[in-house]
């Protein structure tokens, strides 16, 4: 019972963000947002979460 609650909360997504010829190696919660992912990249990117586009290649 003690996996119950935490399996989904610990789960996390390992993402390389690739921005201006730079890898950023980032790792968020499965349950996080799109919006929280571009409030995390702002901070690295110094782009605003509005002028963001995030495109996936992979599986």
């Amino acid at each position: 019972m003690e996996n119950e609650g935490s399996s989904s909360s610990s789960e996390q997504v390992k993402l390389q963000i690739k921005f201006g010829g730079q890898t950023i190696p980032l790792s968020v919660s499965a349950d996080s947002t799109v919006s929280d992912l571009k409030s995390l990249l702002q901070s690295s990117t110094n782009v605003l979460p509005r002028g963001q586009k995030l495109i996936h290649k992979g599986h």
